[in-house]
C-alpha cells in the first residue's frame, strides 16, 4: 500500500506545481529599444576581463614572463568556448 501511495505522489507531484507565466516582454520599437538594450547589455564591471592583456600564444606569454620574472596564468579548455560543434 505504501508503494502505491508513493508512486501516486511521484506521478502527481508535477501537476501540483503551479507554473507562473513569465512577464511579457514589451514589443521592440524605436521607442522601447534603448531601455531593452540597457536591460540586456552587460554592466561595465562584467566586462573587466576584456582589459586583461591576454597573449595570443603560450610562447609569447612564456617569453614575457621570463623577461619580467612574473608568473603565467594559463587558461586551457576542451571544446569550443560557446559549446558549439
Amino acid at each position: 500500500m505504501k508503494s502505491y501511495v508513493l508512486l501516486l505522489l511521484v506521478l502527481l507531484a508535477p501537476a501540483l506545481v503551479v507554473a507562473e507565466e513569465p512577464p511579457a516582454a514589451p514589443p521592440l520599437t524605436l521607442k522601447t529599444y534603448p531601455a531593452l538594450k540597457k536591460a540586456i547589455a552587460p554592466a561595465p564591471e562584467e566586462c573587466v576581463w576584456r582589459e586583461i592583456g591576454w597573449r595570443p600564444t603560450f610562447g609569447d606569454a612564456v617569453a614575457e614572463a621570463l623577461r619580467e620574472e612574473k608568473p603565467i596564468f594559463l587558461w586551457a579548455m576542451n571544446g569550443h568556448p560557446l559549446a558549439c560543434v
